[in-house]
């Protein structure tokens, strides 16, 4: 089965690669994909026991950087690699990780790949985030003995149904799983059924309740707090927004400004490169737009006739402090939403849209405990909006509902690192 999937695994390859170079995903540092580790990573890992950690996207890449924060706190003297398959993982991973953290490319999964990359970084463990399985890793690093984690699993309902159909075939790499820490009872019923171990399957919680802000971030957004708005007016910040929403929150904005002057609109494209797209958009309905970059950049004080589009990478989370109410994007079209901590972190009045499913348990969750409030459409959005800026007393609740829930999960991070400790020592 191993010699098939790496036969398949080959011909994706071949067709890939093309298209992999033109468009430049390949990033600095692409040799490790091959399993070719620099000199000098070997010799920084080489200074104690190495924790390998491996993330995908984004917001994985985040947790992945607080987790290893936790088991250096745990395993004193112990070093950590993380690494990512996307440029843009990578970009976060390099902005994010502690200094003696190093980072690289994550090997392709062909046996020769993997067992020169695994050879010349020597780990002590591997963490997976969320849903990793690759086969011919797991198979090398059982041969070696190297216990194997994943932190903060969950399977997708879309993934779900691909797995199921092929879970003997993956179930028989799950169980070179030392633990899994599951991040609700659903996730880890799932793993269970497509094979691994049951005493190896642990709940842990989400790991996205221990979101915190960077240190100093927040000297990062007071200077756009004067850019934004007033300190009398109301700020609602769109975040994580994909195709097909921001001329929803376009129309919203004209129509509450009607009534109430001083709301004031910031829309944060989950994908900056899309302002092109964003700014045809507000031309057809008519709305006025203006980067943040450009905002900071020139002294602009702030105008009331226009839209700040976020442009500024990594600052969106630090600046939801600054917003009365906050809606979560990715959830009014059918993209699952994000994640609504980091808003609630700081005690604001969150919406979000009918589709949430990447977080549904986080989402039920929020609307049961009266701390958010789940919006059906767009004229939905637009009276619950106008209720919130005439009602600061139902912010207020809100906000405190969304904190202590948020208190009230934290700790899943903790518990996932001081579970590889154990297990890996």
């Amino acid at each position: 089965m191993l010699f098939l999937y790496q036969i398949g695994l080959f011909f994706f390859a071949l067709a890939y690669l093309p298209f992999f170079f033109l468009k430049k995903k390949h990033g600095p540092g692409w040799p490790s994909r091959f399993g070719w580790v620099p000199d000098g990573v070997s010799r920084s890992l080489g200074g104690g026991p190495v924790y390998w950690i491996h993330a995908v996207s984004v917001g994985e890449m985040a947790l992945a950087v607080r987790l290893a924060a936790e088991l250096k706190a745990k395993r004193p003297g112990s070093r950590v690699l993380l690494t990512a398959t996307t440029v843009t993982g990578s970009a976060v991973a390099r902005r994010l990780k502690s200094a003696d953290d190093e980072f690289l490319f994550f090997p392709i999964d062909f046996t020769f790949c993997v067992r020169r990359f695994v050879a010349a970084i020597k780990p002590k463990a591997l963490i997976l985030m969320e849903t990793e399985i690759w086969p011919s890793l797991l198979e090398e690093l059982g041969r070696r003995n190297v216990p194997v984690f994943i932190a903060n699993a969950r399977i997708s309902d879309r993934a779900w149904k691909r797995y199921r159909r092929f879970r003997s075939f993956f179930g028989r790499y799950l169980r070179y799983v030392k633990v899994i820490a599951a991040q609700d009872a659903q996730m880890a019923e799932r793993f269970v059924a497509m094979g691994a171990e049951p005493q190896a399957v642990r709940v842990a919680g989400n790991m996205k309740f221990d979101w915190r802000p960077k240190p100093g971030s927040e000297s990062e957004v007071e200077p756009l707090r004067s850019k934004l708005a007033r300190p009398k007016d109301f700020l609602f910040i769109a975040g994580s927004t994909h195709e097909g929403e921001e001329e929803i929150f376009f129309r919203a904005f004209k129509a509450i400004r009607r009534l109430h002057p001083e709301f004031r609109m910031v829309v944060a494209p989950r994908h900056p490169e899309r302002f092109a797209s964003i700014e045809k958009k507000a031309v057809q309905e008519s709305v006025s737009i203006k980067k943040v970059s450009q905002m900071t950049s020139s002294g602009y004080d702030g105008d009331a006739e226009r839209i700040a589009v976020l442009d500024v990478m990594g600052v969106l989370g630090p600046l939801y402090r600054l917003a009365d109410t906050v809606f979560i994007g990715g959830s009014f079209v059918p993209q699952g939403g994000h994640n609504p901590v980091e808003p609630a972190f700081f005690g604001k009045a969150v919406l979000f849209g009918p589709s949430m499913h990447n977080f549904r348990e986080m989402a039920a969750q929020l609307t049961q405990s009266g701390a958010a409030i789940a919006v059906s459409d767009a004229s939905c959005l637009e009276k619950t909006i106008l209720q919130l800026i005439d009602d600061r007393e139902r912010r207020r609740k809100l906000g405190e509902a969304a904190q202590a829930l948020v208190r009230a999960h934290e700790g899943a991070t903790a518990r996932a690192a001081q579970w590889v400790v154990e297990a890996a020592g």
